[in-house]
Formats: structure tokens, sequence, C-alpha cells
């Protein structure tokens, strides 16, 4: 399943503050882009209503598994990659991986910082 998230913050109004949206999609690659699109949509509402105030928080999960912004597909061909990915663990081993090398990286700064 597909499922786009958005959180509001519970500094709006009564009747949303600290409300949960879903939208869901059957898993597929045709429905991954249709996903994508509604994700954009629905982020373009929230900026062009609420301004650039924090008012909640957007994201999407394939299967359960969080799927950074910055890895939508643009395509069918990426986005049968994307799911295929996704299932077979490739994707949560490469996002691991990702964050391992970030932290070595951010701790060497902090080490040779405090070294100077």
């Amino acid at each position: 399943m597909i499922i786009i998230t958005t959180k509001l913050h519970s500094g709006l109004t009564r009747s949303l503050a600290g409300k949960e949206f879903h939208t869901e999609f059957n898993t597929g690659p045709m429905n991954l882009l249709k996903a994508v699109r509604e994700y954009r949509a629905e982020r373009a509402e929230s900026i062009r209503s609420y301004g650039n105030i924090g008012c909640g928080h957007t994201w999407l999960e394939i299967d359960g598994v969080h799927v950074p912004n910055d890895f939508f597909p643009v395509d069918m061909d990426e986005a049968r990659w994307l799911i295929s990915a996704v299932r077979n663990g490739e994707f949560q081993r490469w996002i691991e991986d990702c964050k391992e090398a970030e932290d070595i990286r951010y701790r060497a700064d902090v080490e040779r910082e405090f070294r100077s």
C-alpha cells in the first residue's frame, strides 16, 4: 500500500489540531506516480494555505517504508525500481548505509573541530 500522510501541527485551529490525514493507493508503479503528484499537490496546498509556518508534515510510505521526497520517481522505470527495491529491502539498506556514512562524517567533523 502507498500511503501519503499529512499530520497537522497542534497549534492550528482546534478542529484540525494534531490530526492526521491519509490518502491511500494500491502498490503499483502507475499509482506511485499518481501518489507523488498528489503528495506534491498537498504540499503546495499547505504552503499556499498556511505559508511556511510549520503547519505540519507530509510524508509518503510504500508498504510501510518512508520514502524521502529526494527519491521520488519521475517515470515508470524509476517507479518499478523503487517498489522492487523497497520490497526486497535494498532501498532500506541503502538508506541505512547513507545514514551511517553521514554519521561517520559528522563524528569526524566534530573530532576535527574539537582538536582545533
